[in-house]
């Protein structure tokens, strides 16, 4: 670290005390890396003063004047309207909805601002953006690494957000194959539930540990990026990659997708370890084959070296490089 500038980060604030749901514990994930990596202090708020404070200097010229402004690291789960000068966003969701001179209004007093899609990227980038934007990928947090091969249990998981044409495809395979055990996430009396069509509800699974465990317990996984299909109106189109591809692959699952050929998975190289299927019949011979070599399916060979460069630690090291040969302004 004794590249950074003198104004180099100070600190990572986390909304840890009042955000604990399922997408928000990764986060906290990142946060603790980043903050141990980079020796920065972690701040945990409580919600009503700072959300108050961030309102007024964000609004007032005087009190952002006013105020002290210590560089410090920030994730956003989608752009904010108003951000305090000094911040260094970490922008984790980036969608079409989002008009360019909005986001560029609300983030102009930020010395630097992180973009996690490379599409996103490119696309204010073409708009001409005055906000000094870097991409910084998402990440597979260091605690996950995967230690050992996990018992499997489970023949087939679709975690999170359902695909419907994955839906179809197991609709249909399930049909040819009523052997395998298929998992997937439902609304059962009002909430989320993973279900199998062998063993019925067979819980929440609402802590990051559940979670994973659910995952390592699964031989293959099924993963689709957001704003394919279905999802293509909620997103406009954008297609980044997110951390449940790499938490598949830490558990030690073999994959299939549905996902955008773009800049984003051409970064992490989707396609070497998780074929895009097209159709049914293509489907349903990768799944097969998965379910038939398991263990010894040559994919897995891929999975350290992918691994390696896709940790929460090596995003620090690229945050601070930035920071070695950036002067912050506040």
């Amino acid at each position: 670290m004794s590249g950074m500038e003198s104004r180099a980060l100070r600190q990572i604030v986390s909304n840890r005390r009042y955000k604990d749901k399922l997408y928000w514990q990764i986060v906290h994930e990142w946060e603790d890396v980043l903050s141990r990596e980079l020796g920065l202090r972690l701040l945990m708020p409580g919600k009503s003063v700072p959300e108050r404070l961030m309102r007024a200097a964000s609004a007032s010229p005087v009190l952002r004047r006013a105020l002290p402004s210590t560089p410090t690291l920030a994730f956003h789960m989608t752009p904010r309207a108003r951000v305090p000068g000094g911040q260094v966003p970490i922008i984790i969701d980036f969608w079409k909805s989002v008009r360019p001179g909005d986001f560029y209004a609300a983030y102009k007093h930020c010395p630097l601002v992180y973009i996690s899609s490379l599409e996103v990227m490119h696309y204010l980038q073409a708009d001409g953006c005055p906000v000094n934007i870097r991409h910084l990928a998402l990440s597979l947090p260091d605690i996950q690494q995967p230690l050992d091969a996990p018992d499997k249990v489970i023949d087939i998981i679709q975690p999170g957000r359902v695909n419907y044409v994955l839906s179809d495809y197991m609709s249909k395979l399930l049909v040819e194959r009523p052997d395998i055990e298929y998992v997937k996430q439902q609304w059962v009396d009002g909430g989320l539930r993973y279900v199998s069509n062998k063993r019925g509800d067979l819980g929440a699974f609402a802590s990051r540990r559940q979670y994973l465990d659910l995952l390592r317990s699964s031989r293959v996984a099924l993963y689709s990026s957001p704003g394919v299909d279905e999802d293509f109106q909620r997103t406009g189109g954008f297609s980044p990659v997110t951390p449940r591809l790499l938490e598949m692959v830490a558990g030690h699952c073999l994959v299939a997708g549905r996902y955008a050929d773009n800049a984003d998975a051409e970064y992490f190289a989707v396609n070497e370890f998780c074929p895009n299927v097209r159709e049914y019949s293509q489907f349903k011979a990768l799944v097969e084959d998965y379910l038939e070599r398991g263990d010894r399916h040559p994919t897995y060979r891929n999975y350290p070296a992918f691994l390696n460069k896709h940790y929460t630690s090596r995003r620090a090291s690229q945050i601070a490089s930035d920071f070695g040969g950036l002067r912050l302004i506040a």
